[in-house]
């Protein structure tokens, strides 16, 4: 009888801590599922309410675009961080020039070709395309030939969107260079851009206020040959130059409860936005 009763306590010992076990797996399996969907629930809001403050820095930024009454658009007016704080949150942006780069919809095949990764062939090819108007520079992987590393190397110098003008006060050299600017005159314009102090971004940078001032600046700030100055005055006729732009893309961060809840490049005009990219 007394090892009945043993054999029965273990029994029911051993069942107990079974029911313990499985309801220990039950309830961290619960645990989990909810959790998981509480993370969930928690990131969709963020997103939510990341996009309606991404909307508010477009509005933010296009009132700032439409305001703006100068007759150029410049690195300074572009690169200058805008922070704004919404009750717990907060946004901040800043400007890219997309017409400080080469479109190319509106590139010659000439102009494609002396991009470092793109040969005679496929400068080609893309320049004839039926694929024309791209809406996306990716859209050049639509192309064989293409080496992805050279892609990463100039895809920050091209762009889709404008009338095929490069803003001469805010284009690299690398697009200066795809026009066919000899090193020469593109060591006279950043001169000119960057002022006596010879820095990016200060107060003595200068500014060329209209197309007509262009030559005439460059002429009179450094010696311009007759070579460079023809050239620049072909690219003038050929409506290649200017001096003011159209669109920009927002490089945009939002942040809540000092976390980061969402990074966005929105390209915009002062009307539209163009193109809205998360990431």
């Amino acid at each position: 009888m007394r090892v009945d009763k043993k054999n029965r306590q273990a029994s029911i010992l051993m069942a107990s801590m079974w029911l313990l076990i499985l309801f220990t797996i039950l309830a961290a399996a619960i645990y989990k599922m909810f959790s998981s969907q509480i993370a969930m629930s928690k990131r969709l809001q963020e997103m939510s309410l990341a996009y309606f403050m991404a909307r508010a820095a477009v509005i933010d930024a296009q009132k700032d675009l439409y305001f703006n009454e100068k007759n150029y658009t410049s690195l300074s007016q572009l690169k200058v961080l805008r922070e704004q704080e919404m009750n717990h949150g907060s946004f901040s942006y800043y400007f890219i020039d997309e017409e400080s780069k080469l479109n190319i919809n509106r590139a010659t095949e000439e102009m494609l070709s002396s991009i470092p990764g793109i040969d005679s062939r496929l400068a080609q090819d893309i320049s004839t395309s039926s694929l024309r108007p791209f809406t996306s520079i990716e859209e050049l992987f639509r192309f064989d030939g293409l080496d992805p590393d050279d892609y990463l190397s100039f895809k920050d110098f091209l762009t889709v969107f404008g009338d095929g003008r490069i803003n001469v006060n805010t284009a690299s050299r690398e697009a200066f260079s795809f026009l066919g600017i000899n090193e020469s005159t593109i060591n006279k314009i950043f001169s000119f851009r960057d002022g006596p102090d010879g820095v990016e971004l200060t107060e003595d940078d200068g500014v060329f206020e209209s197309q007509s001032d262009i030559i005439p600046v460059l002429r009179d700030s450094f010696f311009l040959s007759l070579s460079e100055e023809e050239f620049l005055v072909s690219l003038l006729s050929a409506q290649r130059l200017d001096v003011k732009s159209q669109y920009y893309t927002l490089i945009l961060n939002i942040k809540y409860l000092e976390k980061i809840i969402g990074k966005y490049a929105i390209t915009i005009t002062k009307e539209t936005i163009v193109q809205w990219r998360e990431f």
